[in-house]
């Protein structure tokens, strides 16, 4: 599964990227954000939001930033598998 080169940077099978344990949340590392696509008159709805039901979708995307404490990453597993391929390209460029 993992590559010599995957290993060299230090990404391992326990899921440990140089030291740091890898925790992939999909669960609680989601945005949420309201879709107002839908509705003919987005002012219109917002002010009569309180009282009547309107037409919007709540939609979740991946957080694009982690968390990192002392000896954990945590993240949306898109954002951290962007980060490991983007360590991937950039050691590969250092070392030529």
């Amino acid at each position: 599964m993992y590559t010599e080169q995957d290993l060299k940077l230090g990404l391992t099978q326990l899921n440990t990227f140089r030291g740091l344990r890898v925790i992939r949340d999909d669960a609680n590392m989601v945005e949420h954000h309201e879709d107002w696509s839908n509705v003919r008159s987005p002012g219109r709805a917002k002010r009569r939001r309180p009282k009547h039901k309107q037409c919007i979708q709540i939609c979740t995307t991946p957080r694009r930033d982690v968390l990192v404490s002392d000896t954990m990453l945590i993240g949306h597993t898109q954002t951290i598998d962007a980060i490991m391929k983007l360590m991937i390209v950039r050691n590969e460029l250092q070392n030529g």
